[in-house]
């Protein structure tokens, strides 16, 4: 993987080849980022680049031996911990994320190095149990991290979703964070530092990384993806930054424009829910949605943070910053009045709690009619104050 390749922001990239020419490399560094930042593909260029014999100013060369083999994810020297929901079948003593490493490298290949929790859950036929990393895996790191490398200056250990690893395991690898081997290079990747200890976190450098650039993810659909101009702007607005999101969504270009009907028709019903008809077109929605994939419906509420917040901008006088779709335009102008400085905070926390209760296998029934009944009591309660 290359620097060039990687869909994060230059400063980012120059930041850690400064490092790698300064000789300032941090034993644990922390990527930190939502979804779609391409993070795992920032660590593995890292990685590539700090054991490339014939680094160039900007970039690894890509044709010597060791790059060659962190191009496949097979050099010796590489270690990848992930979450899985096995917990190692019958291989019991096997840490699942060694039994699962070439399934592993064959889901990153294919998707040019987005990697999506949900998605490769479902790429291993386990998306409806929870993915751990569990305590056998911490003692793979060990084992890995306690010889010498094989062949190259740094052996590097990845970490992908560190909020992941189950909790009695991590005193295990506390004290090798806190004291590694010469030459050790810990990568640990995550989407919520909420969820990571804080031992964990006082132990590491922490990068941020921002959600993707609308306009680097309307580039990079088009070109690398063939994607049309329109298909790519819709799929990139509405995926607020996570470009495994855009990319789902530029292929079903139809499927944006129904999300959006099918919400703007959910906010219909949960403010006029006390009528019969709304509440027999309320029990449609929750029909067309809950044969769904949790994907698709996590895409709905997302989809409606996304409106919720553009109403939030109206009432806050920042017009300026609202970037609607053209069917949008007129039923956001209606209902920003509904969604104001004393409901709005209320709002999103509620669709945030529906996401998270979507993505823990929640009832999508009782999930949607729940969300609509708070809401309900929201959007009325903004005309009495």
């Amino acid at each position: 993987m290359f620097f060039k390749d990687v869909l994060v922001p230059e400063h980012i990239k120059q930041q850690l080849i400064q490092t790698v020419q300064d000789n300032r490399i941090s034993h644990a560094q922390l990527f930190a980022g939502i979804e779609g930042t391409h993070k795992f593909a920032l660590a593995i260029a890292y990685a590539q680049y700090i054991n490339c014999t014939n680094k160039q100013e900007h970039d690894s060369c890509g044709e010597c031996p060791s790059c060659k083999k962190f191009a496949k994810l097979a050099h010796p020297d590489l270690h990848i911990v992930f979450p899985t929901a096995e917990g190692g079948g019958s291989d019991g003593d096997v840490a699942p994320s060694r039994k699962l490493m070439s399934t592993f490298r064959d889901y990153v290949l294919e998707n040019d190095y987005h990697l999506s929790f949900d998605d490769w859950l479902a790429y291993t036929g386990t998306e409806k149990k929870q993915g751990t990393i569990y305590a056998r895996d911490c003692d793979y790191i060990l084992e890995q991290l306690a010889t010498t490398s094989y062949e190259a200056e740094y052996k590097v250990m990845v970490i992908w979703k560190i909020e992941k690893m189950f909790h009695a395991a991590i005193p295990k690898l506390l004290k090798i964070l806190e004291e590694p081997a010469p030459k050790t290079l810990f990568l640990l990747l995550s989407e919520n530092t909420d969820l990571v200890l804080n031992t964990i976190l006082s132990r590491s450098q922490l990068l941020k990384i921002k959600p993707m650039d609308t306009q680097l993810i309307i580039n990079t659909l088009t070109t690398r993806y063939g994607a049309t101009p329109q298909a790519a702007e819709a799929a990139a607005k509405l995926s607020e930054g996570n470009f495994i999101q855009a990319k789902r969504l530029v292929s079903d270009s139809t499927a944006i424009s129904n999300n959006n009907k099918l919400f703007q028709d959910y906010l219909r019903c949960a403010y006029a829910i006390e009528a019969p008809s709304m509440v027999e077109k309320l029990n449609n929605i929750i029909d067309s949605l809950k044969n769904n994939s949790r994907e698709v419906q996590k895409t709905f509420f997302i989809n409606g943070l996304r409106v919720i917040r553009q109403c939030i901008l109206l009432n806050r006088g920042t017009a300026q910053l609202v970037n609607p779709f053209d069917e949008e335009q007129v039923f956001i102008e209606k209902f920003y009045p509904f969604v104001n400085l004393n409901n709005g905070e209320q709002i999103v926390a509620e669709f945030n709690k529906a996401i998270y209760h979507v993505e823990r296998n929640g009832n999508i029934s009782i999930i949607l009619m729940d969300l609509a009944l708070t809401l309900n009591l929201l959007l009325h309660s903004s005309q009495t104050k």
